[in-house]
């Protein structure tokens, strides 16, 4: 998000996004292509370290590039609608994954220290998601054409949002961090065996 936000912002790489990608042009939907293919090719290269941290970067820096070249005056996305979805979702899952792993409770029959819970957590991300939004938009005018296009992107985020804590939730009442890693790491070993 912050590449995207620098690129098309800083005034030096908006004129070069401007030239290298003009306003509806094949190269960023092309660009955009790219990173969605690469998306599902990067599993190949989770368990080869450092090679997962570089390719991640890479494929980080190229999604930037395309949200920042989607969004230039006259591109393909108008209002930066992206920009709303993909900030509020990346505050509201760093919000949960902070809330359901350094907070705790206090269990009241046992006296326990409990994590919070994906629907404790997942309502405090989901806040975040509706409120720093808000809060920017106040601040900067300019970060959506119409409040229209502001209002469903907010609404599409929040559906997101919603369906990775319904996931991740689900997730966790099934089985443990532990029998989640042992009942994964066959798979992976598998996965590996059929990509060589």
């Amino acid at each position: 998000m912050g590449v995207a936000m620098t690129a098309r912002y800083a005034i030096p790489l908006d004129r070069f996004l401007t030239v290298v990608f003009a306003a509806q042009s094949m190269q960023t939907l092309g660009l955009g292509f790219a990173c969605i293919i690469a998306l599902p090719c990067l599993t190949f290269v989770r368990d080869r370290h450092p090679w997962n941290l570089v390719c991640t970067a890479i494929w980080s820096i190229a999604w930037g590039l395309f949200l920042a070249a989607a969004q230039v005056p006259g591109g393909v996305v108008r209002s930066n609608v992206l920009f709303v979805i993909f900030g509020s979702l990346t505050v509201g899952v760093a919000g949960l994954l902070v809330c359901s792993t350094c907070f705790t409770t206090h269990d009241r029959y046992t006296g326990d220290r409990l994590l919070w819970s994906f629907g404790a957590s997942g309502l405090v991300g989901w806040v975040l998601v509706l409120v720093a939004p808000i809060v920017l938009y106040s601040q900067v005018p300019a970060l959506c054409e119409h409040p229209g296009h502001f209002i469903a992107a907010l609404v599409v985020a929040s559906c997101i949002f919603g369906w990775v804590v319904y996931d991740a939730g689900k997730l966790c009442q099934q089985m443990s961090p532990d029998d989640y890693m042992k009942v994964r790491a066959p798979w992976r070993r598998d996965d590996h065996l059929m990509t060589i």
